[in-house]
């Protein structure tokens, strides 16, 4: 049996959705750090508002996802540089807040704040490459403002690195986006009591 791209994301969302419960349930163990400095890595499915009139699919492209994140107490802040890779591309460059919603083995947090959103008009050969380039070629249009949204599960706060699952995407009628990734998340180990 072939893996469509829509089966796999909705297989990922599953996967978030268990690690979740997973980590509500889990027990909170040591102290968590309450400073903490990392880079994300994602890669997964996604898609495009409006890609393709009556298609139903729900994940139809890849997408990418390069962020720096600061957590402060319970508190995240993040830049993140997000692509989909369809029919077109398109993507966004945000700034988010999040709320650490449970901490132990595994961090959730969700959280929303304002993206700039770009919209290419075909499909480049590198889906990473040259998106500032390719920003405003979206039926002659100029990038907009969205409100850019995300919702992870991520493993290992407490060694620095670790990896996780991350929905994400960015609201804009025509331009939206959502996508779905496995992340990898690269910091320095955190130092034990230190406060923020």
């Amino acid at each position: 049996m072939r893996m469509t791209a829509d089966r796999y994301g909705w297989m990922m969302f599953g996967a978030l959705l268990v690690a979740l419960l997973a980590g509500v349930a889990a027990p909170a163990g040591a102290a968590s750090p309450q400073r903490l400095d990392w880079a994300t890595l994602g890669f997964g499915v996604g898609d495009l508002a409006n890609e393709e009139p009556g298609d139903n699919r729900q994940f139809n492209g890849t997408s990418y996802l390069v962020s720096g994140n600061f957590l402060r107490g319970d508190h995240i802040w993040s830049v993140r540089f997000s692509r989909v890779a369809a029919t077109q591309t398109g993507g966004d460059l945000a700034l988010i807040y999040d709320q650490v919603l449970h901490r132990g083995q595994v961090l959730l947090s969700a959280g929303g704040g304002v993206g700039l959103l770009y919209r290419d008009s075909h499909v480049a050969s590198d889906p990473l490459c040259c998106a500032l380039k390719s920003v405003g070629d979206y039926e002659g249009a100029p990038p907009v403002a969205g409100l850019a949204w995300t919702t992870q599960a991520l493993f290992g706060e407490r060694t620095g690195s670790g990896f996780g699952l991350q929905c994400f995407g960015d609201l804009r009628g025509k331009r939206s986006f959502w996508a779905l990734a496995m992340v990898f998340r690269l910091g320095e180990k955190p130092v034990a009591g230190e406060k923020p």
